[in-house]
């Protein structure tokens, strides 16, 4: 399971056939992108398949913008949405492409290691990039946590 949205991961992704649009992705883009993931090339061509359906909900251009990213996630509060946005967007170009989608599931899926999972947490609750998370940051990420739960 993975720990944010509704992406498949692991079993699911197994289960996965392969579409005419997932085997657009060419076996050296599968190579390089099973090097700096966690997936297998069988799960990351399914991923391409539910990146094309997330990239074309809303604008068709093979990128997945915020509100693309909201939808998908089913998240309300903005202060999150954005903040886990520009850690898929690793690029801070406004945009998540197919890369960036991968290597954020990666991370946030079982498979990724704990560092990594701490390392995505911190850089989560640190807003000003400053390296540490003030008691000022947890307050605004806690209270956003509760909003979006309606607690």
């Amino acid at each position: 399971l993975c720990l944010i949205g509704g992406w498949p991961c692991t079993t699911e992704l197994e289960a996965m056939g392969n579409s005419a649009a997932e085997l657009q992705l060419k076996s050296k883009e599968l190579q390089e992108l099973r090097e700096v993931s966690h997936f297998t090339q069988d799960e990351i061509a399914a991923l391409y398949g539910d990146f094309q359906k997330i990239s074309s909900s809303q604008s068709d251009d093979g990128l997945i913008d915020k509100a693309e990213f909201q939808e998908a996630l089913g998240l309300k509060d903005r202060m999150c949405v954005d903040r886990i946005f520009e850690l898929f967007d690793e690029n801070g170009d406004g945009v998540i492409n197919f890369r960036e989608f991968v290597c954020g599931l990666s991370v946030v899926c079982t498979r990724g290691t704990v560092e990594e999972k701490v390392q995505f947490s911190c850089r989560l609750y640190d807003l000003d990039g400053d390296g540490d998370i003030s008691e000022d940051e947890l307050y605004q990420m806690l209270k956003a946590s509760l909003v979006e739960r309606r607690l």
